[in-house]
């Protein structure tokens, strides 16, 4: 599987940087909206790793509980939805394996 650039990754200003303090996006707003949403968003976007990771250690021990155990209050659905969002996450990273090289300074293949 390709991989993204690992974490932990931070937001200084509305830029996010990986653990080497290298910058590997920005958060951008419309013109006249700069300022503090593009700040939040970085946040956001700087928390992507280790919520991805979380959503790969939680969704399938969910899924596996409420299956054995019965869909207690309706959560079923909701953790099948996590599921396919994880699964949907991984083949994107799968399809595009160019993206990390063209960070990089490389081109697509």
């Amino acid at each position: 599987m390709s991989k993204h650039t690992p974490g932990p990754w931070h937001a200084a200003g509305n830029e996010i940087k990986d653990a080497a303090n290298r910058s590997i996006g920005r958060a951008l707003s419309w013109p006249g909206e700069a300022g503090i949403n593009e700040f939040a968003n970085a946040r956001l976007m700087a928390a992507a790793p280790e919520l991805f990771d979380a959503l790969k250690l939680l969704a399938p021990a969910f899924y596996r509980a409420m299956a054995r155990n019965g869909d207690c209050g309706g959560y079923l659905e909701p953790c099948a939805q996590a599921m396919a969002l994880l699964y949907n996450i991984e083949e994107d990273l799968k399809r595009k394996p160019w993206c990390h090289a063209a960070h990089q300074g490389g081109d697509k293949p």
